[in-house]
């Protein structure tokens, strides 16, 4: 049977979930043998040509994904090959089909030799700069986005690079220790103790990163190769070698260890994907999705750097025994970096569970349903599921005059909830349509005619919104049930994927295991026909958000599929849909009027052209100016202050009364002042109201 991974946004590369117990599944060993490689490359070519379900060749259009996706892990900051390399290499451009077809490695083989040549040329050359006097105020300029970067011309060239980039390093670790040294100061001063301090700073970090590099197992760049043939099927489509599996076993109704932190690699960086709900990184409120961890240390002692370290390698870094901290020293999307300790903890995941509560509106009262994750333990059916706790709630809420369904940073879970959950807001009728590579069409439906909450219904999105929660929200939006507000679109992942072990599908017998291939089979339609997949759900109401300036979502991934339509389901449009245009333009007339929206909309401007103007001076002066700048911004943001729109929230789920226990009343308190300052929550107390406000004209009519 099918387990459908509805578990929310993914990047392309290998995740992890950090926790607390050791890893299993068979070693290969340093080296592989060239027989290994070639039936690893036949099994792996075969089944994904025969099962993605978009349906692809291994041709010249194949041949050049994995050119420029294997280029890019190897040297994703152009550090090492120069432009004659790339030109060398491009003679294989379209040739890697051939290699795959022939059971050959002309390209792999090449790219380790001349990988291998240049990190020790790079090595030297680092080694005379690091030795030099560093002039933290010269002027230089470096290019700090790695998709505009481009190759040195040459060695030569490359030598300049090298000694701009330490330049840069030694400054910025400067400015990290002028901040730790002097957390009030406005104004910098340069100082020969410090000025050491950061260039012994910087010395320890990239002579780390030179023996990560040359103590790289051959192993470890094969995996690599076989997972840029997977994602140039796609994304969402990965090579898990055999002790990675275990990524994907995580029983989300269980205890895990850690820090809670879904990781990957890109560009040579570790960045932070996803916050587990209920974890110990969810519970301290810092860490977030898009930051970029530079640095882990434990109190007391030294950071150790992380840029361009296997995600493996930073994960036994931080992970360690509950109830102690690691410290993060990460690299907001901003631009401001900042040292977050988190202490290491269980997650529980019933501090995840969905929470609710009523509002105060003048004489009105809405409810309000916050669902992290679409959770369910697929072992046991009869355990705590997220469609029960609605039900649940909408029962406790019946009352209410209104609701909303907040499914801000909910990244997915199990599509039988979503499913559930839907109904609960519908008569009957289709939720959301699957089909398969051979055209085969499944359409999931609420076949229960029984309403457990009428109201009306506002549901909130974010780009963290996605798979499960874009089904909810996209078959809510179809019915004409609920007014969908959000930022500019949910992330748009609308495919299904399925892990596939390797040695199952051997015709003969291997005496160590291949690993797994997470492999896109499926794709999921909303019931107008069209797919989420791509573009995701676009609101009714689109108010801006502190990540509009952000690259983010399913469409800025590597060759994500655009997603495709079927016919759409028979469905009949909710009977009590009111014409909502008139509190769409009210909405939007407060959207103008709103100083918190002007300050959100001023802030993506700025970041915007910061984002823009990448390629930036290193000069130690212009870095703090600009980094001062970027901290106001950042400070004007973090106090926005709004008119609430309730005057009160009366908690539900959970109780007062179960808050028993001093961290978990200081968490429940954190959270609910968190709503003072909710630009787009109190503004859907506002259309609620609006929309109440017909009802009411009725009621008295009668």
């Amino acid at each position: 049977m099918i387990q459908h991974l509805f578990n929310g946004p993914r990047h392309g590369a290998i995740y992890l979930i950090i926790f607390l117990f050791a890893w299993h599944g068979g070693v290969w060993g340093d080296v592989q043998s060239s027989a290994r490689q070639e039936y690893m490359n036949e099994i792996l070519s075969k089944t994904l040509e025969r099962y993605h379900y978009v349906d692809q060749s291994i041709d010249d259009n194949f041949s050049k994904r994995v050119f420029q996706l294997f280029l890019n892990h190897i040297d994703p900051n152009k550090s090492f090959l120069t432009d004659q390399h790339r030109i060398e290499l491009q003679a294989y451009e379209y040739k890697i089909d051939n290699d795959i077809r022939n059971n050959t490695f002309y390209f792999y083989n090449l790219c380790l030799l001349r990988l291998s040549e240049q990190i020790e040329f790079s090595q030297s050359v680092y080694k005379s700069v690091i030795q030099q006097d560093i002039d933290l105020d010269a002027e230089a300029f470096m290019e700090t986005d790695p998709d505009k970067k481009t190759y040195a011309k040459n060695n030569a060239e490359l030598t300049k690079r090298w000694k701009t980039t330490i330049q840069y390093q030694v400054a910025q670790n400067y400015i990290t220790l002028y901040k730790e040294a002097y957390p009030s100061r406005n104004e910098l001063v340069i100082e020969e103790t410090l000025t050491l301090e950061a260039r012994l700073k910087t010395k320890k970090d990239v002579d780390r990163r030179f023996k990560r590099l040359i103590e790289k197992k051959e192993l470890d760049y094969f995996t690599a190769y076989l997972d840029t043939m997977t994602r140039a099927f796609g994304p969402h489509t990965s090579y898990l070698p055999p002790e990675e599996k275990e990524d994907f076993d995580i029983n989300m109704t269980g205890k895990l260890e850690g820090i809670g932190a879904i990781l990957k690699e890109s560009d040579g960086f570790i960045k932070v994907v996803r916050i587990i709900p209920g974890s110990a990184s969810w519970r301290q409120g810092e860490l977030g999705a898009e930051d970029v961890i530079l640095n882990v240390s434990s109190p007391g002692e030294e950071p150790i750097s992380v840029i361009e370290a296997p995600v493996r390698d930073a994960v036994k870094l931080i992970r360690g025994p509950k109830g102690t901290t690691v410290n993060l020293t990460v690299k907001k999307p901003s631009g401001i970096i900042k040292t977050i300790p988190i202490q290491r903890d269980i997650v529980v995941i019933k501090s995840a569970y969905a929470k609710s509560g009523v509002f105060s509106v003048g004489d009105q009262r809405y409810g309000y349903i916050n669902l992290p994750s679409f959770y369910r333990d697929f072992e046991d059916n009869k355990n705590q599921n997220a469609a029960d706790d609605i039900k649940d709630a909408l029962l406790a809420l019946n009352q209410t005059q209104g609701l909303i369904l907040d499914l801000r940073n909910n990244g997915g879970g199990s599509l039988k909830d979503a499913v559930d959950i839907t109904g609960f807001f519908i008569e009957d009728g289709p939720v959301v349509q699957v089909s398969d590579n051979l055209s085969r069409k499944d359409v999931y439906k609420d076949d229960d005619d029984a309403i457990v909450y009428d109201r009306p219904l506002i549901v909130l999105v974010n780009p963290f919104s996605a798979s499960a929660s874009e089904i909810v929200a996209a078959a809510l939006q179809d019915y004409g049930r609920a007014i969908i507000l959000g930022n500019a679109h949910t992330f748009g992942k609308g495919t299904v994927q399925k892990v596939v072990n390797l040695d199952k599908m051997l015709f003969r017998l291997e005496s160590s295991p291949l690993g797994f291939i997470k492999i896109t089979i499926q794709e999921y339609f909303r019931i107008n026909g069209q797919s989420t997949q791509f573009k995701g759900v676009v609101p009714d109401i689109v108010y801006p958000g502190e990540y509009d300036y952000l690259d983010i979502g399913e469409k800025e991934l590597k060759f994500a599929f655009k997603g495709s339509a079927t016919t759409p389901a028979r469905y009949s449009i909710w009977q009590k849909k009111q014409d909502a245009s008139g509190v769409i333009a009210r909405s939007y007339d407060r959207l103008k009027d709103n100083p918190a929206v002007a300050v959100i909309s001023d802030y993506n401007d700025f970041m915007a052209k910061q984002r823009d103007g990448s390629n930036r001076s290193i000069q130690i002066s212009s870095l703090w100016k600009n980094m001062m700048a970027i901290k106001e911004k950042n400070e004007a943001l973090e106090s926005i202050e709004i008119a609430t729109s309730f005057s009160e929230y009366s908690s539900i789920e959970p109780s007062l009364d179960s808050l028993s226990d001093q961290r978990d009343r200081e968490e429940f308190d954190k959270w609910t002042k968190s709503f003072d300052n909710d630009v787009m929550l109190n503004e859907a107390l506002n259309i609620l109201s609006d929309l109440h406000q017909p009802l009411a004209t009725q009621a008295m009519a009668n």
